[in-house]
């Protein structure tokens, strides 16, 4: 027996129903508002040797049990995924559209198509140089080999950059990844 909290068993309204008519097998509970299949497959032999021990403790007698045969529920058949926007967005960059088309073709913030390809510079699916200027990738990378710490706002401070903050971003994880320690 494996334990469950109560209400992913049962609801009050079913409980009330359980406790109203005292079913002593699975054709009566399953009678029972809220009863389904899966409560009946997971735990109908549970709640009737419940009922029937309260109806013993207080003297009351069971009637003849019942046999029925619960039926398995058939598998859903599981939907397609649809593909995620991540993906998309990485097709159709690769497919030669730029960042504000794929957002508007995603029906997504250009910040959310920004985010998505800070990632894909971080995983090695995009170069950062067909996003950022060699100038500023150089610039930024060799701040970041003296301060690995450094933030986004003191990095843009420092070298008195013209960089947009994706671009900063965009360095910051291509140097992140070259710099990752092997495993």
């Amino acid at each position: 027996m494996r334990l469950v909290p109560l209400f992913q068993v049962a609801s009050n309204k079913m409980l009330q129903g359980i406790a109203d008519t005292l079913p002593t097998d699975i054709a009566q509970l399953k009678k029972i508002k809220g009863v389904g299949k899966k409560t009946l497959k997971n735990f109908g032999d549970e709640l009737i040797e419940m009922v029937r021990e309260y109806m013993v403790e207080n003297g009351m007698e069971i009637p003849q049990q019942e046999i029925v045969e619960i039926e398995d529920e058939p598998e859903k058949p599981k939907k397609k995924r649809k593909k995620s926007n991540r993906k998309r967005a990485l097709e159709l960059y690769l497919g030669g559209m730029e960042m504000p088309e794929i957002a508007k073709e995603l029906g997504l913030a250009e910040s959310t198509v920004a985010g998505y390809f800070a990632k894909f510079v971080a995983d090695g699916e995009v170069n950062v140089d067909e996003l950022v200027d060699a100038d500023i990738v150089d610039k930024v990378s060799g701040y970041l080999d003296e301060h690995p710490d450094a933030t986004l706002t003191e990095i843009r401070n420092a070298l008195d950059s013209n960089a947009s903050w994706d671009e900063l971003r965009y360095v910051r994880k291509h140097w992140e990844r070259k710099n990752k320690p092997e495993d």
